[in-house]
């Protein structure tokens, strides 16, 4: 799965079970990104999506997201999907906001593919950057050689 986050500069997603911020430029960017692949949201997102694209719920349907299926969070531990994502698209607001829920994935065993930036509706900057997972062992690694 591609797993896409947003997140301010100390990595924040959530502060007082609100997201930190919202802009329609970001959501339509996530939309061209989606084309015509499955994006999958929950109820908390489904306001920043409804009308605009076609997109699946998945409060209780996580293990029916497939592997070129892009899925969108704001109130879940990114953590809790880490086993299931292939791909991360995290988008940054280059800006701090009060937090108190995080991205609590550690970069290190991803390999950053690309870095855009553009701007947002609200934000003067927006960072888009899209990371691959590495291989996650040495015996991977020989097998692939």
């Amino acid at each position: 799965m591609k797993l896409i986050v947003c997140i301010d500069e100390n990595n924040g997603m959530l502060f007082n079970n609100r997201r930190q911020s919202r802009d329609r430029n970001l959501v339509q960017h996530i939309i061209n990104l989606v084309e015509d692949k499955k994006l999958w949201i929950n109820n908390y997102s489904e306001n920043l999506f409804k009308y605009k694209i076609d997109y699946n719920l998945f409060e209780k349907k996580l293990n029916e997201i497939c592997e070129e299926d892009y899925c969108f969070i704001e109130n879940i531990s990114p953590k809790l999907l880490e086993e299931q994502v292939d791909e991360l698209i995290i988008f940054n607001w280059n800006r701090l906001y009060p937090a108190d829920m995080y991205f609590d994935i550690c970069l290190e065993a991803w390999q950053l593919k690309s870095e855009i930036e553009f701007e947002g509706f609200s934000h003067e900057k927006i960072t888009r950057r899209i990371y691959t997972r590495r291989i996650r062992d040495e015996k991977e690694s020989k097998e692939n050689i």
